[in-house]
């Protein structure tokens, strides 16, 4: 049994996207178990699930070498999102505004 590398990071985009869900669906209905996803350890941000969501959404987009354009714009979109999460959170962390 032979498993692509396609198909690997496929499998990988599925399962960030899913657990970004996952913990959104935690953060909606206040439910922490969903949230910390590993008992006994804090639960996942909210813009963390996010980013998870976007980056899942990114890999599945840039798959594909031979995909429309616009299909590849929402790809590097989905990118920039989570760029532009992770640099506010970054920013965030070191001046200490919330």
């Amino acid at each position: 049994m032979q498993i692509s590398f396609t198909t690997f990071s496929r499998g990988g985009a599925v399962f960030a996207a899913l657990m970004g869900c996952a913990v959104l669906v935690g953060w909606l209905f206040d439910i922490s178990v969903i949230k910390a996803m590993i008992p006994n350890l804090k639960g996942m941000k909210v813009n963390a699930a996010i980013s998870f969501v976007a980056a899942g959404g990114s890999l599945w987009m840039l798959q594909d070498s031979a995909r429309s354009r616009p299909g590849k714009w929402m790809g590097m979109l989905l990118a920039l999102v989570v760029v532009a999460i992770s640099a506010a959170t970054l920013a965030e962390q070191i001046s200490g505004m919330d």
